[in-house]
């Protein structure tokens, strides 16, 4: 297996029905990106011209969910991989902490992976369990 490079992540996502991300997102409208190896990223407009987008997202990295800031609509992320077809993708609207980006994960994939019924179940389960957490901060986009 080889790193996760933007050129390799740019071949791999057309064939891929699941992607799950674990990660450093970083919100800025056009230019927001995910990081991968060899210090390269992935931004919106790499995943929006795709020819073709895994059908399922999560992206648990902070800012992977932005779609409004200061009251006004900014593309994002996750826009981008709607744009290219995905038909869910999970995402954080704000910086979260590693542990919570972990939780999430953990929780939606138990659940039979990225979906609006797995992000509810995961967020209920862990909304109970560790009520001081900041479990809103993830968000289902669909299409």
């Amino acid at each position: 297996q080889g790193a996760a490079t933007r050129d390799a992540v740019l071949a791999a996502l057309p064939t891929a029905a699941t992607l799950v991300y674990g990660g450093h997102g970083q919100h800025d409208g056009w230019s927001s990106a995910l990081a991968l190896a060899g210090g390269t990223t992935l931004t919106v407009a790499d995943i929006a011209t795709l020819p073709r987008a895994p059908a399922r997202v999560l992206l648990a990295g902070c800012e992977t969910a932005v779609g409004a800031r200061d009251g006004r609509l900014e593309v994002g992320l996750a826009h981008g991989f709607l744009l290219a077809g995905s038909r869910v993708v999970i995402g954080a609207t704000r910086t979260v902490p590693d542990a919570a980006a972990e939780a999430i994960t953990t929780r939606v994939l138990a659940a039979g992976g990225p979906s609006v019924e797995a992000l509810h179940t995961a967020q209920s389960a862990l909304w109970r369990e560790q009520p001081a957490g900041d479990w809103g901060a993830f968000r289902a986009w669909v299409r």
